[in-house]
């Protein structure tokens, strides 16, 4: 059974009220009257006989409930799948439009680098910049990093630093000749950590403090480290201007 209230009269609207029936007359051609009506007038059902609650009691309620869920899972794998497959065409969409921009790419770095870097250098030779800013980007030169290289393998590095006398100052004077070697012996004992690697950073220490990098083994001397200095190398950098 249906009825319909009456809440408010036409002449009680208020200013939102006013505003929605406007735009109803305008965007949908509705008369004043239908459009207050609409606002107005609210159907009201009879209220429907609440629901039986559903309980798993016997076989049955079980495979409806089992049915229920397997039907779900499958809509959800088919909307995996689905994205999966629009996943899989957009990339080979996106392959296919750039093969021939990375070609494009390889032709002119390829081409041209070589001759951009010799230019940059030219620019920058005997001036502090170490880049130059274009309008549609900035090349420059990096200075090269410095590094500690190991010219032999950790375990002989181990063996020879822990073989190493270390410095006691407790002991007689005359029984260390030369104290500076104890005690760079005793920094190199840091390079060595429990899980029995080799740390480079006291190496380079030791390397800054003017060690050579060699240690004497059984009278001869081994080199084990070495100052290592890669090389500048050339870079740049594009963009468009705003």
């Amino acid at each position: 059974m249906e009825a319909t209230l009456r809440i408010a009269e036409s002449n009680e609207l208020t200013d939102e009220q006013q505003q929605i029936v406007n735009y109803l007359m305008e965007r949908l051609g509705m008369t004043q009257e239908e459009a207050q009506d609409t606002i107005f007038s609210t159907e009201l059902e009879e209220a429907p006989e609440p629901v039986k609650k559903f309980h798993i009691t016997d076989a049955n309620s079980a495979n409806w409930l089992l049915k229920r869920i397997a039907e779900t899972n499958a809509e959800i794998s088919t909307v995996h799948k689905m994205l999966d497959d629009e996943v899989d065409r957009l990339r080979r969409r996106t392959e296919t439009i750039l093969q021939p921009l990375q070609r494009k790419l390889d032709f002119f770095t390829n081409n041209f680098a070589a001759e951009l870097e010799a230019w940059t250098k030219k620019e920058l030779e005997g001036k502090r910049e170490r880049s130059k800013k274009l309008l549609y980007g900035k090349v420059g030169i990096k200075t090269g990093s410095v590094s500690t290289e190991l010219l032999t393998s950790e375990d002989e590095i181990i063996s020879i630093i822990e073989c190493l006398p270390v410095y006691d100052p407790f002991a007689e004077e005359d029984y260390y000749p030369g104290r500076e070697l104890y005690e760079l012996n005793e920094k190199l004992q840091g390079a060595i950590k429990v899980s029995k690697s080799i740390l480079k950073s006291p190496l380079k220490s030791a390397l800054e403090d003017g060690w050579d990098g060699t240690l004497g083994v059984n009278g001869q001397k081994v080199s084990i480290a070495r100052v290592k200095k890669s090389d500048d190398s050339f870079y740049f950098e594009t963009e468009l201007p705003k």
